[in-house]
């Protein structure tokens, strides 16, 4: 859904403004790419995922510090695909191997 012309004018006096005030951090914001996880990443911690929740759930009435150590792998791949289907924001300036995705 496009924005009509009042709206599209406002946003635009609001980016003049922000460029005028500050103009260093309009060329920090200029000069970020976001990076996501990719796939294969996300796989392999979502089997990571999957094998710890079973070490958990058939290893606890036999042996509770495996059991406990599955419980970390399976909560640590879970924050891991979390954490991962969040773009992460990196600095086109300082990055020399970066390419946006646009």
């Amino acid at each position: 859904m496009g924005l009509d012309d009042r709206e599209q004018r406002i946003l635009d006096e609001i980016e003049r403004q922000f460029y005028d005030e500050d103009p260093d951090l309009a060329d920090a914001v200029r000069n970020i790419v976001r990076v996501p996880m990719t796939v294969g990443r996300l796989r392999i911690a979502g089997v990571l995922a999957v094998i710890g929740l079973v070490f958990l759930v058939y290893m606890f009435p036999k042996d509770t510090i495996v059991a406990s150590v599955g419980f970390v792998v399976m909560v640590g791949s879970v924050f891991a695909i979390v954490q991962g289907r969040r773009p992460k924001v990196l600095d086109r300036r300082h990055s020399t191997d970066v390419r946006a995705e646009d």
